[in-house]
């Protein structure tokens, strides 16, 4: 075949005539002069490196109070496509359409409704229309409209198939107010609304309508498919046209511009589509359109990455604007520029372009060629790369860039090296200089040269500045207008400027001239005598051979391979990566190649630019020989050139060699996706000459059978489509399903070669998802077409991939599948299925309430639990995404109901991840919304901690509930936060209460904490008893008093002294409540002296401020009438007004004495010489505190079973500092400070051996300790905190237990003692075990430990202490995967075992090396570390790597999807003890070798030695909270932080031990620390000893 043939070439025009484009400017000017200039013009769009085209992305704005739908990407953003009227486009120019006229050919069915057919509005379900005969004036002279009865009754087909594929579009005269009309229809969720009401008709068991059976049908139910039911729904893949609209002289479609497009992703951000699933369903949503397009007899035409459109949710829509659909080749055409013209006579463009000599389309290879032999200028060729890079003339954002090649300082000169720019650097590197560079590379934490685009926004902008409205000045450059901050003159903007240039500097010379009053025009060079003439020596220096001798080094900084790599390091061109890779993004920085880019080999391209100046004189080549032009007038590339064309002839033809080797290893860039335009003859199917047939390809009965049919699907039911929804994934699919699949489909029939055409499409997009590289180029394709030779890349897709794909592109078209057929094979798994019936309803055009509901109703009816939890999770980002607007009181109902559905259906990781940021938005806003107020009660709570655990709760929720009591103006929302912390506080444990809730809500006193949160204080100490008001809340509240009170010593800023009198008000008003709630002794005891001291302090220091302060509090929390006389106070900062001097009138201000507030509240008045004494005794409360501390230790010597809950817990007073808190101003931290004390709180001896392991539970109240019990046979405990007792246990062990994990949050626990125990804590027996059989491992195959023994964990045979650890089949350790309830164990041979808990059995067994079998490779650690975020599927959720710590002190690093090995180091001297990864990057390693080591698993890990010393034993156990790590060795604990490990070089740093206390620091602990584990909500850790004790830590 020529290779013309397989070029990839558009057509435009009904008879393959091409259209002429249309320059940017006059496209623009056509639009504002047809519509308005309202309307905004964003940008062209084009398939041509230049800026012509017919298409433009517009903006519409509308008032604000629009609900935009979710599946709609950018708000208010369309594209428009212009097309000439001619004969076979739409309105022809000699017909009129009257408005009978128009119904007759919309296929609207008139009388029929969503509700009995009755009351649905003329548009729904058919063509809208202009009820105005104005459309008769665009009749040029016909007087009937069937003078051409051909030409109409193809307008008819077209119309027709418009209509199918959008029903609801609007058909009428163009207008700015029409358009206005169908944004603000369409953005209000109105547009399909008739479509989602009948789907909830459907699911009441009501009669719907044929809307329901209609779209259930499209979307490929298979009881709705059974049944014969006419399309009049749009499909939920194919992308809207929402009008019609005709102009004098063009027809205008309007359809919605989505965010992204599968070349976008492509292109920008490939990480997007990296999961096999993701993938999949992308496919079904493109062929289930394709099926639907097929079914109505026509095909697409034009299928490939640009046409396929995506919304953020990663949705896809299939565009018929750029596709060919019958006669019509709706795409933008690319054609030669001598078709492009201008509306305006005179326009400057036509000779800015006139002269350019690019091709109709862009073929990279060819035009590369052509570049390197000179025949393309330097500007034509950086055109075309900035197109294939995806670059847009006039967008602002990603607007075509090209480079300064001068700096204006002298007159460009090619015999003087004077004012070139040095292209071998970037613009940023030449104007930050490679020292800071440098230093930005070295101190950053992501490390980076660059950390902005080439080319930004600002720039652009700022160049263009004389030239754009004022409007986008101030949005993109700067608010407030200022010209004379721009730069004057051209070497002023090259200097100011980092970014690269724009071709309007080497093109137009309008750029120059300003149309603003007060901004200057731009100054050209002194060098230069107008812009005109700067113009043209500017691009003669571009032409120059200057340049093009380097401009080589430019493509590849900009284009090329030093983007990426060890060349970007080199050339100080790293880009700063986005924070998330696997965001899509519709722009960005595009790699064309990844080899050097070739010089250029002839230096003087024969351009014909500007022959008026005849430039090209001043670089074209002096004594060129004609025998190296061929008859065309083009150089030849196969003659060499004369010796004075630089390269001689051998060094010519190595040149040549590497360019044709460096072409073709860029073939990708010339995509093809179709056979080529020789096979394409008509798209018609069946096309007659009769004029009557043409409209029967449409499969569309009339609107009687419509009804009859429709009524005929009544008897399917809710059942039938519940049914749909159901998974079974236990058989998977086979090669052998899909060789059958591929011997049925091969006998599918196709109804025509160009629907074959479609699905060859499909397959090379099929293909590049997973190659992330074209399938096929203009070569590769003419190889196979005509040789049989099939791309060597599809060897590397997977089997099953392969299949499909070669199905797709058989050259005998007749064999191909069709869309239906890949629809039902083997490739896609029922959760695809499941989720896209369950998804597609949600996409319509409708309110976002009525689609949530809708998704509501079917998950209360079992929808998501049938699925399955893993298509659940597929399904919540398009359903919760729909519930943050504003609800009703139904449309809460159904949300709550999703949100608890979702919470019991989906896995723990899904939950977290994407139930919780929506809950978390919800808590979150400022309105007080029904559905916030239901997620704050306790019914919901209880779901969370049923299904979730306590710790998620308080990580995720928690925070947010108490943030609602402060700083907010909606008193119910407040209440029930209130209520929902008093009824949880007693299930949560007082030590959670207290850190959690007690504190965070002090910590709000005097920021704005509502009188819901004084209330929930007061009434959560009278919940928890009269012993925890005076143990703990009186305390506390005697600590901010006197914080308060010191704080108000000196000088303080005006919003720090407001702060602290307002605190003092809250805490007098807790204490008001307490009052109330306390027996009269222990407020005399209590309470008094609490305020008394504060009262009397206050008047004491501040003698003025202490009435005011009284009545501000009485008038808040009392509501006392008080009234002000002269003065004004001191405190003007008191509630940022002035607070005036107050005086009661039944009470004499000389009689009234603050501390009478509360003490004539229980009958006792005291005197103020005693009052004063008080003050002075400060050691009362210390003795107090220490008294309750002997106590305390009395009590855990008796019998714990007597003793109240919590009661060996201190106040929180103690280690409170609340200075911090109180004296900064600005905004809490996330985290509370956690001082640890090293203090034993609680001891009690769990085993009569050692304890060797612990396990908190998640609600931290109960822990679980593994140790030597009696006989040494191994056991395990279960305490309950609160009154430190041991409930139960489980004694199935007969060795050591040397591992504990807790399952779930139903209680399930695995122990490990060399053979795995899953067992239930509520019952204490056995479920299931796992042990590895000695023949699977060989003896020789289990190594001995023979490192350093000092080093080494040695057998103990007094406790049995890993007596069988060494043995090749015994599992050493265990390490949970919460994501998917899976155990990694490791073995004494090295070898890492994997556990499915859920289905209880063993999986894959990863086995060591050989290479390490010389090491002791029992593996004595294991870590894991996975992204939170969400992916696609449970593969891409599980952790990127697991870690594995071995006896020998070395570290394995292993890909945790094949159990390749990543790294293996040598990371301790000794035995690894634990490891963790606190991080995604970060591993924590300890070790015998008395080192804590932190690995950056970013850099090299051989050369990193980040060490914290100080320990003088080995490390046996660590943990972490936060960026704190607490490491017990021996006797001792360790402090340290993450936060000092700089990764900057080799450092040690220091852990300084502190040795255990007893509560009244008067016993040492003396017993060998074994185990840890932290409680972080409570602030409390516990260890266990060797000596059998348990004991909880502050």
């Amino acid at each position: 075949m020529a290779e013309e043939d397989v070029r990839p070439r558009h057509r435009g025009g009904a008879a393959g005539v091409p259209c002429k484009m249309t320059c940017f400017e006059c496209l623009q000017r056509q639009i504002h002069s047809d519509f308005s200039a309202d309307l905004l013009f964003r940008y062209g769009v084009s398939d041509s490196a230049l800026p012509f085209g017919s298409a433009a992305v517009v903006e519409v704005n509308l008032n604000e109070g629009a609900e935009e739908p979710r599946s709609v990407g950018a708000a208010a953003q369309f594209l428009l496509v212009r097309l000439p009227n001619q004969d076979d486009v739409f309105f022809g120019s000699s017909y009129s359409l009257d408005n009978s006229k128009l119904d007759d050919l919309s296929g609207e069915r008139r009388g029929s409704s969503v509700e009995n057919d009755s009351n649905r509005s003329e548009n729904s379900a058919g063509v809208s229309h202009e009820d105005n005969s104005d459309l008769a004036t665009f009749n040029s002279g016909s007087k009937h409209p069937f003078d051409r009865p051909r030409a109409f009754m193809r307008h008819v087909y077209i119309t027709k198939l418009i209509t199918s594929l959008s029903p609801g579009c609007h058909i009428g005269i163009g207008s700015y107010t029409v358009i206005e009309d169908l944004v603000s229809k369409l953005l209000s969720g109105s547009t399909e609304d008739h479509v989602i009401s009948s789907l909830h008709l459907f699911l009441e068991g009501k009669a719907p309508g044929p809307c329901a059976a209609d779209f259930l049908n499209s979307i490929g139910l298979p009881s709705f498919m059974e049944k014969d039911v006419p399309y009049c729904m749009r499909h939920p893949n194919i992308a809207p046209i929402i009008g019609v609209l005709q102009t004098v002289g063009y027809t205008n479609l309007l359809q919605y511009k989505t965010p992204y497009t599968l070349e976008n992703i492509f292109h920008y951000s490939p990480n997007t589509l990296k999961s096999d699933w993701q993938i999949r369903f992308l496919m079904y949503q493109i062929l289930c359109a394709l099926s639907y397009i097929h079914g109505l007899g026509s095909a697409h035409g034009n299928i490939c990455p640009s046409s396929i459109m995506l919304t953020d949710g990663y949705w896809s829509w299939l565009s018929i604007c750029d596709g060919r659909l019958g006669t019509l080749d709706l795409k933008e055409v690319s054609v030669p520029s001598t078709n492009g013209h201008c509306c305006m006579e005179n326009c400057p463009c036509q000779n800015i372009y006139a002269n350019l000599r690019l091709s109709a389309s862009i073929d990279w290879a060819s035009d590369f060629r052509r570049w390197w032999v000179g025949e393309l200028s330097n500007y034509e060729y950086l055109l075309i790369l900035n197109k294939i890079a995806g670059r847009r003339w006039g967008d602002h954002t990603f607007h075509t860039v090209m480079p300064w090649v001068i700096d204006f300082s002298v007159k460009p000169d090619e015999n003087s090296d004077a004012g070139w720019r040095d292209l071998e650097k970037s613009k940023w590197r030449l104007a930050k200089g490679d020292e800071q560079l440098d230093f930005t590379y070295l101190t950053s934490e992501v490390p980076h040269h660059i950390s902005d685009e080439c080319l930004s926004e600002l720039a652009v902008c700022s160049y263009k500045a004389r030239r754009l409205p004022l409007s986008i000045l101030r949005s993109a450059v700067r608010s407030v207008y200022e010209p004379n901050e721009y730069p004057s003159n051209m070497q002023r903007l090259y200097q100011w400027t980092p970014d690269e240039c724009i071709p309007e500097f080497y093109s137009d010379p309008r750029i120059f001239s300003s149309l603003h009053a007060g901004m200057s025009d731009l100054s050209v060079p002194s060098w230069a005598k107008s812009a005109e003439e700067f113009i043209s020596l500017h691009r003669a220096a571009l032409e120059s051979n200057h340049v093009s001798q380097q401009i080589h080094h430019w493509i590849d900084i900009t284009f090329g391979y030093k983007l990426s790599g060890e060349a970007s390091i080199l050339a100080k061109n790293v880009m700063l990566p986005t924070s998330d890779p696997t965001m899509p993004k519709s722009m960005g920085r595009r790699q064309l190649f990844s080899r050097p880019h070739p010089m250029r080999q002839c230096c003087a391209p024969n351009s014909l630019h500007n022959p008026k100046e005849h430039w090209i004189n001043y670089h074209m080549p002096r004594n060129r020989s004609n025998k190296n032009i061929n008859s065309s007038g083009k150089l030849d590339i196969t003659q060499s050139p004369e010796q004075d064309c630089i390269l001689s002839e051998t060094s010519y033809l190595q040149e040549l060699e590497e360019a044709a080797s460096f072409c073709e290893h860029a073939r990708y860039l010339c995509p093809v996706y179709s056979f080529g335009e020789n096979i394409r003859k008509e798209m018609v199917i069946n096309e007659q000459t009769d004029e009557g047939s043409m409209t029967c390809t449409l499969k569309r009965a009339d609107t009687e059978n419509n009804l009859a049919v429709s009524s005929e699907s009544s008897d399917v039911d809710l059942a039938c489509l519940l049914e749909s929804f159901e998974v079974d994934d236990n058989g998977s699919m086979g090669f052998q399903e899909l060789l059958l699949w591929r011997w049925q489909s091969s006998a599918s029939e196709i109804l025509s070669e160009h629907i074959a055409g479609d699905i060859f499409s499909v397959g090379c997009i099929l293909a590049e998802l997973y190659l992330k590289s074209p399938l096929f180029d203009s070569v590769s394709l003419r190889a196979y077409l005509d040789d049989d030779v099939l791309p060597g890349l599809l060897q590397e897709l997977p089997p099953h991939v392969r299949m499909l794909v070669e199905s797709c592109i058989l050259k005998d078209w007749r064999r191909r599948p069709s869309a239906k057929s890949l629809l039902e094979s083997h490739y896609f798994p029922p959760t695809v299925r499941a989720v896209y019936h369950f998804v597609a309803p949600l996409q319509v055009l409708s309110k976002a309430a009525a689609r949530f509901q809708y998704a509501a109703k079917l998950a209360r009816e079992g929808a998501l639990k049938v699925m399955g939890p893993f298509a659940a999770e597929m399904c919540a980002p398009y359903c919760l995404a729909l519930i943050t607007t504003p609800l009703s009181d139904n449309g809460t109902e159904s949300a709550l109901c999703l949100l608890k559905q979702y919470v019991k259906c989906l896995e723990f990781h899904a939950v977290k991840s994407l139930v919780f940021p929506t809950i978390q938005k919800i808590l979150q806003g400022a309105d007080c919304s029904h559905l916030k107020i239901s997620l704050l009660q306790d019914s919901f709570v209880r779901e969370v901690w049923k299904h979730l655990g306590k710790h998620v709760y308080l990580e995720k929720m928690h925070p947010l509930i108490i943030s609602n009591m402060c700083n907010t103006t909606h008193k119910i929302s407040a209440s029930a936060a209130s209520v929902l912390l008093i009824g949880s506080s007693e299930e949560l444990g007082l030590p959670v209460t207290i850190h959690q809730t007690i504190l965070p809500l002090m910590h709000y006193f005097g920021r704005g904490l509502s009188v819901d949160g004084i209330d929930a204080l007061v009434r959560i100490g009278g919940l928890l008893g009269v012993t925890f008001v005076t143990r703990h809340l009186l305390p506390l509240l005697r600590t901010v008093v006197l914080s308060c009170i010191d704080a108000s010593h000196g000088y303080k800023p005006e919003p720090l002294q407001s702060w602290n009198f307002l605190a003092l008000i809250d805490c007098f008003a807790t204490l008001d409540g307490l009052v109330k709630l306390l027996p009269q002794d222990v407020v005399l005891k209590e309470v008094v002296l609490v305020a008394f001291i504060s009262f009397l302090c206050i008047a004491d220091w501040h003698r003025e401020i202490a009435p005011e302060l009284c009545y501000m509090f009485l008038e808040k929390y009392h509501n006392w009438k008080v009234e002000f006389i002269g003065g004004t106070s001191r405190s003007d900062g008191v509630e940022n007004a002035n607070i005036q001097r107050a005086a009661f009138s039944s009470v004499s201000s000389l009689d009234y004495n603050p501390a009478k507030l509360l003490l004539n509240g229980v009958g006792w008045s005291i005197p103020q010489s005693q009052g004063i004494k008080g003050i002075k005794s400060s050691t009362y409360y210390k003795k107090l505190d220490n008294q309750r501390s002997m106590i305390i230790k009395d009590m855990v010597n008796s019998n714990h079973d007597t003793l109240d809950p919590w009661f060996w817990f201190p106040s929180a007073a103690a280690s409170w500092d609340v200075t911090d808190i109180f004296g900064r101003v600005g905004g809490l931290k996330d985290e509370l400070p956690w001082k640890i004390k090293a203090t034993v709180l609680c001891s009690a001896r769990a085993h009569p051996g050692s304890l060797q392991s612990l396990a908190v539970c998640h609600d931290e109240c109960t822990v679980f300790t593994g140790g030597v019990g009696p006989g040494f046979r191994g056991i395990i405990q279960k305490w309950e905190l609160p009154r430190m007792n041991c409930v139960s246990g489980y004694y199935g062990h007969d060795e050591v237990v040397n591992d504990i994990c807790i399952l779930s949050v139903s209680g399930k626990i695995a122990s490990c003692d060399g053979t795995i125990h899953i067992w239930s804590s509520l019952t204490g027996k056995l479920i299931s075990s796992f042990a590895e059989s000695s023949s699977n491992f060989p003896s020789s195959s289990a190594s001995k430990v023979n490192g350093d023994p000092a080093h080494m964990l040695t057998s103990n045979s007094s406790s049995g202490i890993y007596s069988n650890a060494f043995s090749g089949s015994m599992y050493t350790c265990m390490h949970h995967l919460d994501f998917a309830d899976k155990i990694v164990a490791g073995m004494g041979n090295g070898s890492i075992r994997f556990i499915d808990v859920a289905q209880d059995r063993k999986l894959h067994l990863w086995k060591s090396d050989a290479v390490e079998n010389s090491l002791s490779s029992l593996v004595s650690a294991i870590c894991s570390c996975g992204s939170d975020k969400l992916q696609a599927e449970k593969a891409a959720l599980s952790p990127h790597w697991l870690a594995a710590g071995l006896s020998s002190g070395h570290c394995r690093l292993l890909d945790a999807r094949s159990g390749e090995i990543v790294a293996l180091w040598r990371a301790h001297d000794g035995y690894i003890t634990k490891l963790a990864a606190p991080e995604e990057h970060m591993l924590v390693s300890s070790s015998l070798d008395k080192t804590l080591r932190i690995w950056d698993l970013r850099r090299n890990l051989s050369s990193q030695s980040n060490i914290f010393t100080g320990h003088t034993d080995g490390i046996s156990s660590f943990a972490i909270w936060g960026q704190d790590v607490i490491s017990i060795s021996r006797n001792k604990i360790g402090l340290s932080s993450l936060s000092r490990a700089a990764f900057d070089g080799a450092q040690q740093l220091h852990i300084l031990p502190r040795t255990l206390y007893s509560a009244d620091r008067g016993m040492r602990n003396l017993s060998v620390l074994s185990a840890i584990s932290i409680l972080p909500f409570s602030r409390l850790f516990i260890v266990g000893t060797e000596d059998g004790h348990l004991k909880v830590c502050c």
